[in-house]
């Protein structure tokens, strides 16, 4: 099942499309006619009973990792679930001296790739339904003392087609 946003012009859409892109979140928009009463049919009730929007439906799991070493599991379709328009959503609670340092959404096959700043030890935190707790929460400590720093995951960036349609450009 392919993720998908369900999104309203002029709503608060923009801020979990953003995230969704910049996590290389494979997803569907699908547009909300607020204006035509669309979010208070059966149909759009079935997925959201409150009747808001945005929401995002699917099994996927938003794996979030902070520098101080806590990692949270959640379920995607939770982040989605605003108390109030302007209020946001939060996923994983930090202390002062803390940062969220990066999120994956996925499935069982996703990973997000850490490791210790000094040593280098890598921890791998698989997008796995079995870790999800609820948001809002600190998340398990994977280590102690230590900082993590994300690992960049390779972009393959595909060679663009030359206007005969081979590859390459000239």
């Amino acid at each position: 099942m392919t993720l998908k946003l369900y999104y309203s012009p002029g709503a608060c859409s923009l801020a979990p499309h953003i995230a969704l892109e910049e996590a290389g979140a494979a997803f569907e928009p699908v547009k909300v006619a607020m204006a035509q009463g669309e979010q208070r049919s059966p149909a759009y009730l079935a997925i959201n009973p409150k009747g808001r929007v945005p929401t995002i439906v699917d099994g996927d799991v938003v794996v979030t990792a902070t520098r101080n070493g806590h990692v949270l599991h959640c379920k995607a379709d939770e982040i989605a679930k605003l108390e109030g328009p302007g209020r946001g959503v939060t996923v994983i609670k930090v202390d002062d001296d803390d940062a969220v340092i990066g999120f994956i959404a996925g499935r069982k096959a996703d990973h997000l790739v850490l490791e210790t700043e000094k040593s280098g030890k890598k921890f791998e935190e698989a997008a796995d339904p079995k870790q999800v707790s609820a948001r809002g929460g600190k998340g398990r400590q994977i280590i102690k003392k230590a900082t993590l720093v994300l690992v960049p995951r390779p972009v393959a960036i595909p060679p663009l087609a030359n206007a005969d349609g081979g590859q390459g450009v000239n």
